[in-house]
């Protein structure tokens, strides 16, 4: 793979977040103190600070991991440092005041720190395989990040478990569209990060906003509202597998059962895309067993009583096509 900013041999891992989140999340290191990790395979217990399991795929070459974009990371560990002092105390606060964290002159750092989330916004597409909008990349050396635009909301919950704080690092799954017709993911994306009490949501050509999210970062100004996460109440979150007014629900229900579909990994949508799919000049019969191998691909995994007789008997073609699109949202 080439570096996704430059074009160069992609040599480096960077960090699915900062090594010195990582080391402050656990004291010992023992067995019953090791930090959570929450990503879309769910909720894990991380067994080092060296774990592969923190680091995306090897998708920047070393100069633009380190020297090119060390000002972004300094940006982001001064941040970090600030809000996990502040603890859950930054419950306390309706807004974020910058010159508290890097002094009167602002300005740079603020739009360094959003650099930060952009460049770890670009590995994670590029670790998933999908699609980096051209100008991201370039939009790291200007002052002008639009689309790109990051908010911050506090909460006390992941989804609605009560965990927070240092012990507790992830990333929210990504969401765009998916092609049909290329068979990959494209924008608008919206996705998210967690630094202590506060969700950071990051988002690209993402125009609709969740009702508790804080307002846009804009690195002229010295202070950011925050928005608040109260649990479902406040509305979907991206741990639920909603997006902002998409009115949609992950709730599916097949004969007597009634499941809520969580966030599919990037390995497990991979193999669900590489079956077969139902398609023009297959017969009645040939149509029936793509749909068929393609819900118990995607069911399966998470719902072992999902067995293909179980669905034989109770699924139905709209069925199929409402789970294919709970999935993969289509782009066209």
């Amino acid at each position: 793979m080439n570096c996704w900013i430059c074009g160069k041999v992609a040599d480096t891992r960077e960090h699915k977040f900062k090594k010195s989140d990582l080391i402050r999340s656990s004291t010992t290191w023992a067995p019953d103190d090791l930090p959570y990790f929450i990503g879309s395979g769910g909720r894990r217990r991380i067994p080092s600070a060296n774990s592969r399991l923190a680091t995306f795929g090897k998708v920047l070459c070393g100069d633009c991991n380190s020297a090119r974009t060390q000002p972004f990371d300094r940006a982001y560990e001064a941040f970090s440092t600030w809000v996990n002092n502040a603890g859950e105390t930054i419950m306390t606060m309706d807004k974020l005041d910058f010159t508290v964290i890097y002094g009167p002159n602002f300005q740079p750092s603020v739009l360094d720190l959003q650099k930060y989330f952009l460049k770890h916004f670009g590995c994670k597409l590029a670790s998933d395989h999908y699609h980096i909008p051209a100008g991201l990349a370039p939009s790291l050396w200007t002052e002008e990040l639009k689309p790109f635009e990051i908010s911050f909301a506090r909460s006390r919950l992941l989804g609605d478990l009560p965990a927070r704080g240092p012990g507790v690092l992830g990333n929210y799954p990504t969401f765009g569209r998916y092609s049909p017709t290329s068979h990959e993911v494209y924008g608008p994306y919206i996705t998210g990060t967690i630094v202590g009490y506060l969700d950071v949501i990051i988002r690209y050509d993402f125009a609709d906003r969740f009702a508790w999210e804080g307002d846009p970062v804009d690195h002229h100004s010295a202070q950011v509202r925050l928005g608040l996460y109260e649990g479902s109440d406040s509305g979907g979150h991206l741990t639920d597998g909603n997006l902002p007014d998409s009115g949609a629900s992950r709730e599916f229900e097949i004969g007597d059962s009634k499941i809520k579909l969580p966030i599919l990994t990037p390995d497990h949508m991979e193999y669900v895309l590489s079956l077969d799919r139902p398609q023009a000049g297959m017969t009645f019969e040939q149509d029936i067993d793509c749909r068929l191998k393609i819900s118990h691909a995607i069911l399966s995994p998470l719902f072992p009583e999902m067995t293909v007789q179980f669905l034989e008997e109770n699924l139905s073609i709209p069925d199929t096509d409402k789970l294919w699109r709970l999935v993969f949202p289509a782009k066209d």
